[in-house]
Formats: structure tokens, sequence, C-alpha cells
């Protein structure tokens, strides 16, 4: 899971891209590891994550130079993923190409404005079998950032929700309520508007691996990972920050 792109000025932020794989034969050796971070508020684009010879794409920023990516950024003019596919090999889905737009997420485009006033809700993001980490218990990542509105008051709806998976919501005009990607999804930031300061980052990546309780990782300083044992006969490392190696022995 990449890191998501920031929200901009009206479009939501793109999710990280979404790598997810089964029954891969990982070999005992030692792999490079990056997880990649949000982007930042103001549509920066997220961060790619490497690990396990995989590469998973930072997401594009909303309304900004670098819509494309994992998932597109949204708002005018489109930000397009730059892979779309399956949940088990695929990245993401493209914003949608609209003033307003949502963020593209792991599983859905972004939505366009309901009725041209409110902003466009974030993609949705992934579910995995992943649940039981301690992190993130809902187990979904990679929600699209909802579109900024210029609506204040809320009368014909206010800023776009975030898509499920730690997608942001956008903002309404001036009350800068937008949020950011969150920690470890890689969702997409919330968009925000051109007359406030509400932009939000996206979100941070994560790899999750999980293997025969027979063998164990080892991390090399600079890596952040939790490890659970909850399902019996196996172990998961959530890495969740840093630049680094990884050993299986």
């Amino acid at each position: 899971m990449a890191g998501g792109g920031g929200g901009g000025n009206y479009g939501g932020g793109g999710a990280g891209g979404v790598v997810y794989r089964l029954g891969d034969n990982l070999q005992i050796s030692t792999y490079n590891i990056s997880i990649g971070g949000g982007g930042a508020a103001l549509g920066g684009k997220g961060s790619d994550t490497l690990g396990f010879g995989i590469t998973a794409l930072g997401g594009g920023g909303g309304s900004s130079a670098d819509r494309n990516g994992g998932s597109g950024g949204g708002g005018s003019p489109n930000g397009v993923a730059t892979q779309s596919g399956s949940a088990s090999g695929g990245y993401g889905n493209n914003g949608y190409n609209q003033d307003r737009g949502g963020g593209g997420g792991a599983s859905q485009g972004g939505q366009a404005s309901p009725n041209g006033a409110a902003g466009g809700a974030g993609g949705a993001g992934l579910a995995t079998i992943f649940t039981d980490y301690g992190s993130n218990p809902a187990g979904s990542f990679g929600g699209g950032g909802g579109g900024g509105t210029t609506n204040n008051t809320g009368t014909g709806g206010g800023g776009g929700p975030g898509g499920a998976g730690g997608g942001g919501n956008g903002t309404r005009r001036l009350y800068n309520d937008s949020t950011a990607g969150a920690t470890n999804t890689g969702g997409g930031g919330g968009g925000g508007t051109d007359y406030a300061p509400s932009t939000r980052a996206g979100g941070s990546g994560i790899i999750i691996i999980k293997i025969p309780n027979t063998f164990t990782i080892s991390f090399s300083a600079g890596i952040s990972s939790i490890l659970s044992t909850a399902v019996s006969g196996y172990k998961i490392y959530a890495i969740t920050a840093g630049t680094g190696t990884a050993t299986i022995s």
C-alpha cells in the first residue's frame, strides 16, 4: 500500500496503489523496504511503497500537476490511475474529471458532485483479509479523498465524504473542516477550496505480510513494524514506517 495523494483545491487526493497478493513464494533472503509517505496538502503526490520485490505507486494529488498515480486525484482535469486492476494484482482507479470531484480509490473511481454544489465522494478502498494486526481493525485500505465545495452551510450538501479505507473528507468553502487521509491506509487527503487553506495531506502507506510461523522476519534500524500471532500457525507483520531492509530467515 503506497502513500495517498494530498487533497487539492476542490479535488480529492487519489489513494495510494494497493497490491494484494496471495500465495507468493518468497525466498529466504534480504529485501529492500520503503514505506511511502502521504502527499502534501495542495495536491502533492503520494510516495511509492517498495517491499519484497513489489512496488505500489503513490496516489495522484487532487487538482494538481501530479494527478496520475496508484489512483488518480480528483478535480479538473482528470487524474488517471497509472494502472488499474483487480484485487489480486491491481493499483486503483481514476479520479473524477470535474471541480469538486472525488479522488480515485482502490476498488472504485472518484465520484462527481451529486448536485453541482456538494463535493464528490472519494472512491471506496479495498477490504482485505488482513484484519488482525491491530492498527486497522476494519482491514480496508486505499480510500480516495472527497472533493471540496464552495458551499458554506451544507444546504445542498457539504464536502464530499472520503472513501472507505482511510480517505479524507472534503471541506466546505470557509469552514476548514476537511480531513487528512488516515495513517497507514494510503487514503487520499480531503479536498479544500481556494478560499481557505483547507486541503489535507494523504495517508501514509503500509506493508502487511503473512508467513508461516516457522519463518521470521528481522528488520534493519529505522523500520517500524508490528507483529501479530493471532492467526494460528502464522506470523503477520505490519510494516508501518521507514526505509531499510527486511530479512526472511
